[in-house]
């Protein structure tokens, strides 16, 4: 889930297991006792920036993606 707002169609629980799942993942040694027992604030703010993280990781692996032709390797000559 990690990269995805949740779903609309999820219940609290599944949305709150989604949360759990994506932090523990992330941060090797976090377990989701650590995660429940944490202030609500920190673990949404934490979460967020996960999200965005992501987000901008994907953004700029598309960016990377992108190849510049030079006479080098053009194909047209």
């Amino acid at each position: 889930m990690g990269d995805n707002p949740p779903s609309s169609n999820k219940t609290i629980d599944e949305i709150l297991f989604d949360m759990v799942d994506t932090l523990c993942g992330r941060f090797m040694g976090l377990t989701p006792f650590d995660v429940l027992n944490s202030p609500t604030k920190q673990v949404f703010d934490i979460w967020v920036d996960v999200i965005i993280h992501d987000q901008n990781n994907k953004d700029k692996q598309n960016e990377e993606k992108i190849e510049w032709v030079t006479s080098k390797n053009a194909t047209w000559h």
